[in-house]
C-alpha cells in the first residue's frame, strides 16, 4: 500500500517542480520581452526578475523537499507498524 502512496507523491513533486519550471520560464520571457522592447528598463527589470526567480525556486524546492520527507517518514512508519 506504501508503494501507491509513493508513487502518488512523486507525482505530486514532479508536477509541482514542473509548475515551478513554468513559472520561471514566464518570468524569464516576460523579463527578456520587456529588456527587448526598451534597454532602459533593464537596470531595474533583470534584477527584480531574477529575485522572483530565486524566490520562486527557493519555495519550490522547499516544498518539494517537505513532501519528499513526508513521504519519507510516512513509508519509515509503515515499515516500522
Amino acid at each position: 500500500m506504501h508503494n501507491n502512496h509513493s508513487l502518488d507523491c512523486s507525482a505530486e513533486v514532479i508536477t509541482t517542480l514542473l509548475h515551478a519550471l513554468i513559472e520561471i520560464s514566464a518570468t524569464a520571457k516576460a523579463a527578456h520581452n520587456c529588456v527587448s522592447r526598451d534597454e532602459e528598463c533593464a537596470g531595474s527589470v533583470v534584477p527584480h526578475s531574477l529575485a522572483v526567480v530565486h524566490q520562486l525556486a527557493d519555495h519550490i524546492v522547499s516544498a518539494a523537499i517537505s513532501m519528499l520527507e513526508a513521504d519519507i517518514k510516512n513509508i519509515q512508519g509503515a515499515h516500522h507498524a
